[in-house]
C-alpha cells in the first residue's frame, strides 16, 4: 500500500487525544480511548497490543475503561443465542484437565521493563542485545510481530534522533527517562503516536536512560539536511 507523505513543518504535540495535567497516579499522555477500545475487543495489531498493555502495567488510568469495553463485550456474549458444541468436546476438555502439565520456565528478569515487554524481548533485561545505532543510541528489535516493526530503544541524556517523517503509524511508549518532540515532554507511562502528518526530531531530556518501546506500521522517511543520506542506507 502506498502512503502520501505530507510533510509539516510545526508538530503538534499529540494526536487526537486529550492532554492531561500530570499528577502523581497520572499520565500527562495516555492512551487514547479508541485505541484502548480495539485492545480490549481484541481487535489492536499484535504489536499495539503489546504497547497498550505494558502502558496499563505502568499507569492505571486507562485499566477502568479496557474493564468497562471488556464488560460491555461480556453482556454481548450473553445475549448471543448458544452455539452448539462440536461431538466430543465435554470429553476433551476433560481428558484436557487431566494431561500433565509442563513445568514453565521462571520468568524473565524485567528490570525496568514491564514484565510482558521481557517476556516479549526473550530474556533478562541484563541480557538484551543491544545494537548500536548512532551515539548514545542502541535498539533491541522484537521478532515476531509480522508486518510491524517492535523494538526497545536505549538512549542516553542529550541524544537527538534524526530528524524524520512516517510512512505509516509510529507509537512509542516512554518507560523510563524524558523525551522532548515538538515541545512536548514524555516522561514514564506517555505515548507519542505520529504518522505522516510529522515531521519530527525527538530527543531525550534530563539526566536518565530513556528506555522506551517503539511500533512501526511503515518506514522512517529522514528529512534532515545531512541525515537524508541515510533512506539510502
Amino acid at each position: 500500500m502506498a502512503y502520501k507523505v505530507r510533510v509539516i513543518r510545526k508538530r503538534p504535540p499529540c494526536v487526537n487525544w486529550p492532554r492531561h495535567t500530570r499528577k502523581d497516579d497520572m499520565t500527562e499522555f495516555p492512551v487514547p480511548e479508541p485505541l484502548l477500545r480495539r485492545y480490549a475487543t481484541g481487535s489492536a495489531s499484535p504489536g499495539l497490543a503489546l504497547l497498550v498493555g505494558a502502558q496499563l502495567d505502568i499507569a492505571e488510568e486507562g485499566r477502568a475503561v479496557v474493564a468497562d469495553f471488556e464488560a460491555a463485550g461480556g453482556a454481548l456474549l450473553r445475549a448471543a443465542p448458544a452455539a452448539e458444541m462440536s461431538a466430543g468436546a465435554l470429553d476433551r476438555v476433560l481428558s484436557a484437565l487431566d494431561a500433565p502439565v509442563a513445568a514453565s520456565p521462571p520468568p524473565p528478569d524485567p528490570g525496568p521493563l514491564p514484565q510482558r515487554v521481557a517476556i516479549a524481548a526473550g530474556c533478562d533485561f541484563a541480557s538484551i542485545p543491544w545494537r548500536f545505532r548512532l551515539p548514545g543510541l542502541s535498539v533491541h528489535e522484537i521478532p515476531g510481530y509480522g508486518p510491524e516493526e517492535v523494538s526497545l530503544m536505549r538512549a542516553r541524556p542529550g541524544c537527538a534522533l534524526p530528524q524524520h517523517t512516517h510512512e505509516g503509524e509510529e507509537a512509542t511508549l516512554v518507560i523510563t527517562g524524558a523525551m522532548e518532540d515538538g515541545g512536548a515532554i514524555y516522561r514514564r507511562g506517555d505515548l507519542s503516536l505520529t504518522d505522516e502528518r510529522h515531521d519530527h526530531r525527538p530527543r531525550i531530556v534530563g539526566d536518565e536512560i530513556c528506555y522506551c518501546l517503539v511500533v512501526l506500521s511503515g518506514s522512517l522517511r529522514f528529512t534532515g539536511l545531512f541525515s537524508r543520506a541515510l533512506n539510502y542506507l
